[in-house]
Order: C-alpha cells, then sequence, then structure tokens
C-alpha cells in the first residue's frame, strides 16, 4: 500500500475590384506612303490573376485541424458496481478483491494489450489514497515471490496472462490541483518490483508495503522510499523527500532496466537514535514503517553491494538485456454513473504527462505508452 504524502480573433479583409477599362475616341494614325500602325483590340479580356484573399481564411496562416470527435478517447470509462466499490453518499470503500472486478470491466472494452492499468474514480474512497495491486509474481530476484494457492494471477483480473499490476490512484480529486505531475503514477508503477528485497543481517524494507524505510539508502533517489539518504558524516544522517521522483539505482536493476554493476553506494544505518523531529508525522515514532518523510539521525553505517542482494534475493531474471524496457499502461476512470469532463480532464492530464515523466524517472532507458490500442 502506498500512502499519498502530499502529496490550460476578426478578420479584417480588403476587397480589389480589378477591371480594365474599354478605350475610347481612338483612331489610327497614319503618314503618307506609312502602314498604319494596327490597333489593338477594343475589348479585350484583362490578363489579371485575381489575387482577392477568400474571406473566411486568414491570410498566411494555415487551417486549423478539425478537433478530436472525442477527446478522452484513449480513457477506458467504467461504472462503478458494488463488487468494485460500495458506496455511502459521496465516499466509495474498497472491496476485495474490487481491483478484479474493475479489470473485468475494462477487459470488456478493450484488448488483453496492457501491463499495467491505471485506476482513477470520481468518488474519495474511504481510507485509500494510492496502492498498487501485483497480479504477476514470476519475476525472479525482487523478494517477493508468490506462488501456489491463493497467489494472484492475470486472470483474477480478466488477463489472459499479460496485467502486471494495477495502479489504483483513487479520487480524481488528490491531483486535480496540479493534474500534470504524476509521481504518484511513478511511485506505485515501481511498486511492481521494489521495495521487497532484504539483505542478511538488517531490513531495508518497511516489511510490508514495499517501501524502503529511511535508513536504507538504494544509491541514490528512490521513488518507492521518495527520496535518498545521505551520510552527513560523524553517525549523522539525513533523508529528505525529493520530487519529481525517480528510481534508484538498486530499483532499476530490480526493474531489469540496469545491470547489477551498475548498483553502488548502498548502506543502511543500525543503532538508530537521536531523530529530529523526534516523532514522524504519520506514525506514532520512527520505526521500520517509517518512510516518506524527512528526517535527521545518528546511527551506525552498514555498508552492502548488490552481491549481497543477490545472495539474499536470488539473481533478477529475465535479467537486464532480456527484460522489458517498454510498457503499455491503460488509464481508467470508475464513475458513479456518467463521467464528467472535469473528472476525465484530470485523467487525461495525468495520461498525457505521464510518458514523459516515466522516461525521466528511469533515466530515458523505459518507455511508457499510454494510447489504447485500438
Amino acid at each position: 500500500m502506498s500512502l499519498v504524502l502530499s502529496g490550460r480573433r476578426a478578420l479584417l479583409s480588403s476587397f480589389v475590384l480589378l477591371a480594365a477599362c474599354s478605350p475610347s475616341g481612338l483612331s489610327a494614325l497614319t503618314a503618307p506612303d506609312v502602314e498604319p500602325t494596327p490597333v489593338a483590340d477594343p475589348d479585350p479580356e484583362p490578363d489579371v490573376t485575381d489575387d482577392t484573399p477568400d474571406p473566411t481564411v486568414p491570410p498566411d496562416r494555415p487551417t486549423p485541424p478539425a478537433p478530436d470527435a472525442d477527446p478522452y478517447a484513449h480513457i477506458v470509462q467504467v461504472q462503478r458496481t458494488d463488487a468494485m466499490f460500495t458506496a455511502s453518499g459521496s465516499q466509495w470503500t474498497l472491496q476485495w478483491p474490487g481491483t478484479d472486478a474493475i479489470g473485468q470491466a475494462v477487459y470488456q472494452q478493450v484488448g488483453d494489450d496492457y501491463d499495467f492499468l491505471v485506476v482513477y474514480t470520481d468518488r474519495e474512497v474511504v481510507d485509500e489514497y494510492a496502492r498498487a495491486i501485483k497480479y504477476d509474481y514470476s519475476t525472479g530476484g525482487l523478494g517477493d515471490q508468490w506462488t501456489g494457492p491463493g497467489a494472484p494471477s492475470p486472470l483474477d483480473a480478466g488477463s489472459a496472462g499479460r496485467l502486471d499490476q494495477i495502479d489504483l490512484m483513487t479520487w480524481t480529486g488528490l491531483y486535480a490541483y496540479e493534474p500534470d505531475e504524476t509521481s504518484i503514477v511513478v511511485h506505485e508503477t515501481t511498486h511492481r518490483w521494489a521495495a521487497f528485497a532484504e539483505v542478511a543481517g538488517g531490513s531495508l524494507t518497511d516489511g510490508w508495503g514495499g517501501h524502503w524505510n529511511v535508513w536504507t539508502s538504494t544509491g541514490g533517489n528512490s521513488a518507492v522510499g521518495y527520496g535518498d539518504l545521505v551520510d552527513l558524516g560523524t553517525g549523522r544522517f539525513r533523508f529528505t523527500v525529493s520530487y519529481p521522483l525517480s528510481l534508484s539505482p538498486l530499483e532499476l536493476y530490480l526493474a531489469g532496466l540496469a545491470p547489477a554493476s551498475s548498483v553502488t553506494d548502498l548502506f543502511r544505518v543500525e543503532s538508530r537514535s537521536a531523530f529530529t523531529p523526534s516523532v514522524p508525522e504519520y506514525d506514532p515514532s520512527w520505526g521500520a514503517e517509517s518512510y516518506g518523510e524527512d528526517v535527521e539521525f545518528s546511527g551506525t553505517r552498514v555498508d552492502f553491494d548488490i552481491d549481497d542482494v543477490i545472495a539474499a534475493n536470488g539473481p533478477r531474471t529475465p535479467a537486464f538485456g532480456a527484460a522489458p524496457t517498454t510498457f503499455r499502461f491503460g488509464f481508467v476512470l470508475v464513475c458513479e454513473s456518467v463521467c464528467t469532463d472535469a473528472d476525465l480532464d484530470v485523467v487525461e492530464a495525468q495520461r498525457t504527462a505521464f510518458p514523459a515523466a516515466w522516461s525521466a524517472a528511469t533515466g530515458g532507458v523505459s518507455t511508457a505508452l499510454t494510447d489504447l490500442v485500438p
């Protein structure tokens, strides 16, 4: 589960009448023994090009293209059912497994062409902000293997096998203030691969929600940790939230987007004390579940490397070079009845902004496609 912490003239034309006046009173002048000069046809057709502008088209400006018949053609619109969310007044409550029902409704309209479904709602969802619901646990080396009876499957959500994950973003109102800021979509998408990996001797994660805790450095700014941990020296450390979110070297490796050799500067802090602030904003105390908040603290640095990650979790399979780098996202809006333009505008802004944000977050090594497949 992932907690969202923070958190768009008159044309003046003149017409020129071009006309030829017929010559009048002209006579042929002759001189003795001189052939008369031929007189021109008194009523010739004027050799005039009509440059009069078309009053309906501005000069030197191209005719604008016709507007798209449906500006929301790349958003799947789904009506709420009780299998997805139950409704009470203006609020909904997520049912479990409600995302299965959402996926099934989506695949009634589109083909099985999507690695991720990014789902928004037109109502506030009680006790939910944004979370990732993974359906494919076949990737090796992530530390999250789940097999056997009860293990999720793309089939549960109506996919024949391609679906990796549903990013449940919930209420559009959470994004309306800055609809083209898609760091939370980056964050939820990265949950497909992180943070579940641990190493021997100490915890790196919050242990249940898939986040690096504030005393873990994964080699740089982290998408699922919300920031970066730096060593200040003299046993003091600082974790700083950093937006826009980007994938750290360890996260890129786990996503299959970078080789193991690119992962450096990993460490965790043990024997932690003297936290500033002394109490986190979202928890009663600094503990294993602490992530995504600015804090300084004291402790002992313990370095580890990618070999330690591989030893504890196995090698990443498929490995870098064989793993996919291009992913297709289907953007979805679940509505109580008819989806409004206001909600659709938010989802469309998120959809069109996300490919650039994902490319930047991955250092340009991965591509996100967000158009619906015809």
